[in-house]
């Protein structure tokens, strides 16, 4: 890796990314591991940036640690995070928060659970069964901050649309491959809509407008569409198991 520098111990890799970055990439045969690692750094960068960072932005095994090159430069940096996560280890990770969300499945909220069902050869009710009886994991934001989720443990992945849908509607229950999402903001998607929540995820009038932290878990409650009204100006927040 061009420019790569190793903190003290095995298990992250940290490399310059442009002139204002660096990409730091958690090494283990355990991908529950390199997950763990790189959330516990980025928690760590982000409870206290060292001088001149600005954020760490973490998915499933890497960082991007964003910087002010007039400040500091990619090996301050890089000793920096490593005073943070000594020897590839960091603080114990807190006790996750557990949502419930309630969920109409299937018809016009979820116009694609038959064909999941289909795919996987099972039943709708298997299908919805399997992804409401599961504490689906949050592992790292992705656009509007909506939470990328491990999907249920079928046996098969779910392929994407052929053609992608120009509007989704905030809150759709989305599955693709075998990971999981809910939009929070209506957006273009090819994944496979299951159902829609009407709650909202993100509440702007708030000083912490997102609940929800990597590591939290999202349960599903299954609701009829005629309940819906009666979620309707909810947001998480108030969903805590």
């Amino acid at each position: 890796m061009p420019g790569a520098r190793r903190p003290p111990g095995d298990r992250l890799e940290v490399a310059d990314c442009g002139d204002s970055a660096l990409r730091v990439v958690a090494v283990a045969s355990d991908p529950e591991a390199r997950w763990s690692a790189i959330q516990r750094l980025a928690a760590a960068v982000n409870a206290s940036p060292p001088p001149g960072v600005w954020s760490a932005v973490a998915t499933y095994d890497s960082a991007l640690i964003e910087f002010d090159p007039g400040v500091v430069d990619h090996a301050e940096v890089a000793a920096a995070v490593s005073a943070l996560f000594p020897g590839g280890t960091a603080a114990t990770a807190s006790a996750p928060t557990v949502f419930t969300v309630p969920v109409v499945y299937g018809g016009a909220y979820g116009p694609d659970l038959e064909d999941v069902a289909r795919h996987l050869g099972l039943s709708v009710e298997q299908v919805v069964d399997a992804h409401a009886g599961l504490a689906h994991p949050v592992r790292c934001f992705s656009h509007g901050a909506a939470p990328m989720l491990d999907g249920p443990g079928w046996n098969g992945q779910v392929p994407r649309l052929s053609e992608p849908r120009v509007r989704v509607p905030r809150g759709a229950i989305l599955v693709a491959g075998r990971q999981a999402m809910i939009l929070s903001r209506e957006q273009p998607s090819g994944w496979r809509v299951l159902g829609r929540t009407p709650i909202g995820l993100v509440d702007p009038s708030q000083a912490n407008p997102v609940a929800y932290r990597p590591g939290d878990l999202f349960q599903y409650r299954r609701i009829a569409p005629d309940e819906w009204a009666d979620h309707a100006d909810a947001f998480l927040a108030d969903f805590r198991a």
